[in-house]
């Protein structure tokens, strides 16, 4: 089973592009998925987490079984409110990006989606909870991204 970890960092930003904000790193491994075939990841959070559960939804796709109203809107560098943030992927080393606007929120659910250039939802992970995501600096989050024949969810993203 071929294995790549991909350091994510995921700074969160409270609202404008200068203003510093919570970070919540993220530590992804991506199993049984060649990474050449992930274009980008999907980040979705919800709360509380034990509203949702991922584990009752294998190889399904989020916006199916979470409402894009109950996740916790993101505010995106076009100064926006989205259920979710997308991160391009580039090449299969080490990886950096940046999710803006996450909410301070406790007992969290993360899901991680792998999306293919073909839109299809190649493999998903999830970490719940997460206690809190507070102001300042948050614990490191490791999500373990496993993956599975595409699934077409007409465009994986929310």
């Amino acid at each position: 089973m071929r294995r790549l970890a991909l350091a994510l960092v995921a700074m969160c930003g409270c609202g404008g592009g200068l203003s510093s904000g919570p970070q919540v790193p993220l530590a992804l491994t991506l199993e049984g998925i060649v990474p050449t075939d992930v274009a980008e990841l999907q980040v979705i959070l919800a709360a509380p987490s034990s509203k949702f559960d991922p584990l009752s939804h294998p190889q399904t796709c989020t916006k199916t079984w979470i409402p894009a109203d109950q996740t916790l809107q993101l505010t995106g560098a076009d100064g926006k409110q989205h259920p979710s943030q997308v991160i391009p992927i580039s090449g299969t080393g080490a990886q950096t990006a940046t999710v803006t606007g996450i909410p301070p929120a406790k007992q969290v659910l993360l899901i991680v989606e792998a999306i293919d250039s073909n839109h299809k939802l190649v493999g998903s992970g999830f970490k719940a909870p997460i206690d809190e995501i507070s102001a300042g600096d948050n614990a490191a989050v490791s999500v373990t991204v496993t993956g599975f024949d595409p699934i077409d969810c007409g465009g994986a993203e929310y």
